[in-house]
Order: C-alpha cells, then sequence, then structure tokens
C-alpha cells in the first residue's frame, strides 16, 4: 500500500455517511485505512463499494487465487436461471463490477504485480463473452434447434480475441476485439429452420 497517498476531506467524508447508513460489517472498519485510499485513488470503486458495501466486505475477506473462479460460477448459475434479456444483461454487469472491485483491490491496496491484473482483467473479459454466448446459444436452440453441416455434425461458435486480450494483456480502460467464427454452413434441425449464417448472426447481436 502507499502510505504516502494523502485521504481528501470529501473521502473522509464520504467514509463518515457510508459508516453511518450502511453500517458496515467489522472487517470492513478495521480496513477503513486502507479502504480510505481505495477509495482516494478511484471513484470508480468508492461509488461500487458504497453501494454494494458487501461486495466490499467479499473483497477483504476472500484473498485467494481462487475468488474470481469462485465468483464467475456463482453468477453463471444465476444466469443459467435468467431467461429475460434485459435482466441478463443486468446481472452480467453486476459481475463485472463485482469482479473489478476486487481486482482494484488487488491492484491499488495489494499492489498485486501488473501482468496479474492484466491477466485477471482479461479472464473476466473471456468469462462474459461465454456466459453471454452461452445464454443466447440457449434461447436459439429452444426456438430454432441445433445448427448443423451438411453431414449432420454439430456447428459451434468460435469467438477469437485478438489485441490485449488475445494476449491476457486487457486493462480497465481497453476495448476488446474479437472476432465470431463457426465452422460450417447448413441449416438448423428444429421446427423452424433457419441457415447457420442466420442463427450466429442473432448469436452476435445480444
Amino acid at each position: 500500500m502507499n502510505n504516502a497517498i494523502v485521504v481528501s476531506e470529501e473521502t473522509e467524508s464520504l467514509w463518515t455517511d457510508f459508516v453511518t447508513t450502511k453500517s458496515p460489517a467489522k472487517n470492513i472498519l478495521v480496513e477503513q485505512a486502507n479502504i480510505k485510499t481505495f477509495w482516494q485513488q478511484s471513484a470508480y470503486v468508492a461509488r461500487t463499494s458504497c453501494k454494494h458495501p458487501e461486495w466490499l466486505q467479499d473483497v477483504i475477506e476472500n484473498q485467494d487465487n481462487r475468488v474470481l473462479e469462485k465468483l464467475f460460477n456463482s453468477f453463471s448459475e444465476v444466469l443459467a436461471s435468467v431467461d429475460n434479456e434485459d435482466e441478463f444483461k443486468q446481472q452480467l454487469r453486476m459481475l463485472r463490477h463485482h469482479s473489478h472491485l476486487y481486482i482494484c483491490w488487488n491492484d491499488l491496496i495489494k499492489q498485486q504485480e501488473i501482468f496479474q491484473v492484466l491477466k485477471q482483467l482479461s479472464q473476466l473479459a473471456d468469462e462474459c463473452m461465454r456466459l453471454a454466448a452461452d445464454w443466447s446459444r440457449k434461447g436459439l436452440l429452444e426456438k430454432y434447434g441445433t445448427p448443423r453441416n451438411e453431414q449432420g455434425d454439430i456447428v459451434h461458435l468460435v469467438v477469437i480475441a485478438m489485441g490485449k486480450l488475445g494476449g491476457d494483456e486487457l486493462n480497465f480502460s481497453s476495448d476488446i476485439d474479437v472476432m465470431f467464427c463457426y465452422s460450417d454452413a447448413g441449416q438448423t434441425d428444429g421446427k423452424i429452420s433457419i441457415s447457420n449464417q442466420e442463427f450466429f448472426f442473432y448469436s452476435y447481436s445480444v
């Protein structure tokens, strides 16, 4: 932690309001010096922490290497039961914000090595795309059936990461560059049959 960082009056006031209105857990109070430093360096994490104190508590309590994996698994279970697109997108944003809070804490407070921070951000982007693709495919399968080639083999979506994401070097402000591909032309095998091109175009559009 960088002890030279001076905490502003605004951050002190935010902390006082947070303690008064949110009644944070004891482990959060113990970490107040680190939390103030955390908030001082990023208005984003300050807003996120105040809106979701349970996430801040989770970040402080869980610092093993499998935190992100557990978080991804937890949200994957939630998203699998969502059948509304707007709700799905909202839950996906929640996953991103929750994960960012954890990654930011590792970066700004734990001073984790930069290559680890970039790798975690890349893992988060990979997981968000996987969840979105799986959710989209599930709805399309129910409506149009499974995309198959002329031999009857199942045709799958392939997402190719390029640039920083392809090198596991994504940072907090990076865009992602990806290519969406599928292996073969053909038709879906449902009662309503569409071309594989149409099926995967709909997949990309969600």
